[in-house]
């Protein structure tokens, strides 16, 4: 038998973590009401919008939480603060690896950078992955 990787083996903690608060990490239904590609083509600030994606790049700043979350259609910032999502969900995100697929709820707004962000106000886990994503030049 094949030993498990450290990286799986990580990601299953994560995954046991999540369960254990209750979360259902394979969610069965999501509704979403603009992809990626219809927030960004006429950028406005302060849209509520609810959309889905892949995490793509994740980057924890202590207080604050940036992701790039990728769709069929896009790639968009996703702006996360634990005063906008709430103490337990904030901590949950340390459970949540690169290629996981969520779903997020939040107002756009463009960063200090200028870059056009959503907000996040809730999030949820649509699938966890357990395998960790192919290096983009293979």
């Amino acid at each position: 038998m094949m030993e498990m990787d450290e990286n799986k083996a990580v990601r299953i903690k994560k995954l046991d973590a999540l369960k254990a608060k209750g979360i259902d990490v394979y969610a069965q239904r999501f509704i979403r009401s603009h992809s990626i590609a219809d927030i960004l083509k006429d950028f406005k600030e302060a849209l509520h919008v609810v959309t889905a994606g892949r995490i793509m790049a994740n980057r924890d700043q202590g207080k604050v939480h940036f992701m790039d979350l990728m769709d069929q259609t896009g790639r968009m910032q996703l702006f996360i603060k634990g005063d906008n999502i709430g103490a337990d969900a904030y901590e949950m995100l340390k459970c949540l690896d690169l290629g996981d697929i969520i779903g997020v709820e939040g107002d756009t707004f463009t960063t200090k950078t200028g870059q056009n962000s959503i907000r996040v106000t809730k999030y949820q886990v649509l699938a966890k992955s357990l395998q960790t994503m192919p290096e983009k030049w293979h």
